[in-house]
């Protein structure tokens, strides 16, 4: 039997073919519990200590050891060079797909303009992982500082660190107050909190813009979910089958295809609506999807590499899940009745524009709701807008959120929202929040 490195290359080669472009490529073969590892820390190799990572390990291994849950196959870091972690108990046929799976990733990550124009680069971005788990090490072992405060700082950063701008491809006005990526600070509350908060010491302040960066990191992923797995899902099948697996493999392959595919119950598969969406508009243009086909001229798959490069699932799903699509992928809209959820909307309805925009809330930055400064009083008051889009603030969440933003500030903050219609102040004072009517 064939060694993986022997994979490896003949992947490779229809990777080149294909005119796919890529980083370079590492693979680091874990077992389960280093895997475990890598997903409470993010996939990261080197990251700063928190106990809520360990509380992720120790979840995430405790579902695995009782079989609640399984772990992925792979894990793949948007690096450069791009590195991915595989299962050491895959099977043979399983590594040859994760691999393939993982030069899909890895052309996104390069072509797709999201990570392309990311403030934080591939090739920074295991450094600044490294540089900020040595900086919050040296803080921790500080006398002055130690564990507790600089935990507690990160906590309430963390409940912020994903309310920021979406739209980072946009710079902000010169006349506009910046962060240090060059972005509006009305989007981004760790900046705006970092740069003129007059609470915190110069230790927090770097916390604060660490985890910020870290977030921006991250944000294309959260943006590009379906897309991504859509694409890596596409690209392994149509590699797998120019391979021409013997029997055996093959036969392996197509279940664990299938497996990957298989639309999930209570939630969408990301996986299978990409990959369903990128073969439809591949058919559209070229006939029938025949991956043994497919050739880096073939004015199908150039027309889904320019997809790929120029989209996010906002955009991607506005453009191309067609009614026809929706109902093919079973989507469905659900809302509460009594103590149940029932199906309370399906893509045939009169209002299908309507239908597709709720699932578009419900992906990427859009599931968070949107929090912007609005002003501050002389009396340092924060005044913050949740910009309203029809769904209310979970309140619990609201109330823990600008808990958070209070302890950070300093002072009294201000969360202006709509509540049942009506127009509402929530109101932090001595870290109790109180809810305000407006006339």
């Amino acid at each position: 039997m064939y060694s993986l490195e022997y994979w490896d290359e003949r992947i490779l080669e229809i990777v080149k073919k294909l005119e796919l472009d890529t980083y370079d490529q590492e693979f680091l073969v874990v077992n389960h519990n280093q895997m475990i590892g890598y997903i409470a820390y993010g996939g990261m190799p080197s990251r700063y200590s928190h106990w809520s990572f360990g509380k992720a390990y120790e979840r995430t291994k405790s579902l695995y050891s009782y079989g609640v849950t399984g772990l992925p196959y792979e894990m793949v870091i948007n690096s450069d060079p791009c590195l991915a972690y595989l299962m050491k108990d895959n099977s043979l046929c399983l590594q040859i797909l994760t691999i393939a799976h993982v030069y899909g990733h890895n052309n996104f990550f390069k072509v797709n303009q999201y990570f392309v124009n990311s403030p934080v680069k591939a090739k920074d971005a295991l450094y600044m992982f490294k540089i900020h788990a040595r900086m919050v090490k040296e803080f921790i072992e500080d006398p002055s500082i130690g564990l507790d405060q600089v935990e507690s700082t990160i906590d309430h950063a963390h409940c912020l660190r994903f309310h920021n701008s979406s739209n980072y491809l946009i710079k902000a006005s010169p006349e506009q107050e910046k962060n240090i990526f060059g972005f509006d600070l009305r989007e981004n509350l760790l900046g705006f909190i970092a740069k003129n908060s007059k609470s915190l010491k110069d230790w927090q302040r770097y916390l604060l813009e660490m985890i910020e960066k870290e977030s921006f990191y991250f944000l294309p992923q959260l943006e590009t979910k379906i897309m991504n797995e859509g694409w890596a899902s596409l690209i392994h099948y149509i590699i797998l089958k120019q391979l021409n697996l013997p029997p055996d493999l093959h036969l392996e392959f197509i279940v664990n295809h299938s497996q990957v595919l298989k639309p999930s119950f209570g939630s969408l598969n990301p996986y299978h609506i990409g990959f369903v969406i990128l073969s439809r508009i591949y058919s559209s243009i070229s006939g029938d999807f025949d991956p043994h086909k497919i050739t880096s001229d073939d004015p199908g798959f150039i027309s889904l590499k320019k997809i790929i490069s120029e989209e996010r699932d906002s955009s991607f799903l506005r453009r191309f899940l067609t009614k026809e699509l929706a109902e093919e992928l079973y989507l469905f809209e659900h809302s509460k009745k009594g103590k149940n959820r029932v199906v309370s909307r399906l893509p045939n309805c009169d209002d299908y524009n309507s239908f597709r925009e709720t699932l578009i809330k419900q992906i990427g930055m859009l599931s968070i709701p949107k929090i912007v400064v609005k002003d501050i009083l002389p009396s340092n008051t924060l005044i913050l807008e949740h910009r309203f889009d029809d769904r209310e603030l979970n309140l619990e969440w609201a109330e823990k959120t600008l808990k958070s933003i209070h302890w950070l500030w300093g002072n009294d903050c201000i969360l202006e929202t709509i509540l049942n219609g009506n127009k509402v102040l929530l109101k932090c004072t001595n870290n109790e929040v109180k809810i305000e009517k407006l006339s």
